[in-house]
């Protein structure tokens, strides 16, 4: 996995978070993360990340290939997927709450 650099995402709770990120087509490894489907923008020479879906898994490897989010994610232009690494599965849905709550993405409603 060739991370591409880093993103940071705030939360309802105004905690920010840090994800690394990727093109959406490489090979996962067996990792616990947060996940979120992200369509990268470029504007006045400024990089942005939009969240279209946020996740939570204790496998990327298992999760993101049959992902049933896909059809959504890319008729919105997902163009990375931004990966937080995270073993503890309590603290991953605190996060992936927090962050819901506050980026509203697309396709965790669609």
């Amino acid at each position: 996995m060739a991370k591409e650099g880093t993103v940071t995402f705030t939360g309802a709770s105004g905690a920010r978070y840090t994800f690394n990120y990727y093109k959406k087509d490489v090979n996962w490894k067996a990792v616990a993360a947060v996940y979120i489907f992200t369509k990268r923008t470029v504007s006045a020479g400024k990089g942005a990340q939009t969240a279209l879906y946020i996740g939570e898994t204790h496998s990327l490897k298992e999760r993101i290939p049959g992902h049933e989010k896909w059809p959504c994610v890319n008729k919105h232009g997902c163009t990375h997927i931004a990966v937080r690494t995270e073993s503890n599965q309590t603290r991953r849905r605190e996060i992936e709450s927090d962050l819901m709550e506050k980026q509203d993405p697309l396709c965790n409603s669609e």
